[in-house]
């Protein structure tokens, strides 16, 4: 079953095992989505404050040992890759 954001490359779904890691790319792909239909400023940074929150979650998730280091810097390019679209 595919969901909302499985055209993404980090499925929310692949990671409901890691706290806050899920709901943290939902939210993020929710308001870049909404980002890019509507082109407000008020998106715009609101994705940016989602982008630094997911940064934290993943950086988190590191230090627990859930993802690896080089997990993390796959992610944040992604991520950044979005952001910069």
């Amino acid at each position: 079953m595919a969901t909302a954001f499985s055209k993404y490359k980090y499925n929310p779904q692949d990671f409901v095992n890691m706290p806050s890691l899920s709901e943290d790319l939902s939210d993020f792909y929710h308001s870049y989505e909404q980002s890019n239909l509507l082109k407000t400023i008020d998106t715009r940074l609101e994705l940016e404050r989602l982008g630094r929150v997911l940064f934290f979650t993943v950086k988190h998730r590191v230090v627990e040992g859930r993802l690896t280091p080089m997990q993390a810097e796959e992610i944040y390019d992604y991520l950044e890759g979005l952001l910069n679209d």
